[in-house]
């Protein structure tokens, strides 16, 4: 699965450009977002945000880092009611790992362009 990613800190890749064996640092954090379609509430969003395994860190939902409690805007069917006639959702996250979590800065819904079928999520990190 592609959310593992983070894992491979573990293991570093080599690099042809040093020679065979050139060791090349991965690192373990991590920022996953995409159109996952599936809502808020599905086991899945729960399954992305479980442990990865000993001194790897988890992801965490942006959105619910930033703002507690408050459910995420919907990203779908906000003003394409002709693909979507059914009540627009959220489907479009962010996931930071949590050694980035202190540094989510915001994340931002634009409810206003229509220029696609979703809406666009925008994560602003502290430096």
């Amino acid at each position: 699965m592609p959310f593992f990613a983070a894992g491979h800190a573990a293991s570093p890749r080599l690099d042809k450009e040093g020679g065979p064996f050139h060791v090349v640092p991965r690192p373990a954090s991590g920022i996953l977002t995409a159109d996952f379609n599936f809502r808020p509430n599905d086991p899945m969003h729960a399954r992305i945000q479980a442990p990865l395994g000993t001194g790897v860190p988890a992801y965490r939902d942006a959105w619910g880092l930033r703002h507690p409690g408050k459910p995420q805007p919907p990203t779908l069917g906000v003003h394409d009611k002709a693909q979507w006639p059914d009540e627009p959702f959220a489907c479009d996250f962010i996931f930071v790992t949590e050694d980035l979590a202190q540094r989510v800065e915001d994340v931002v819904v634009n409810a206003e362009t229509d220029a696609s079928d979703h809406q666009p999520v925008l994560l602003s990190l502290r430096d």
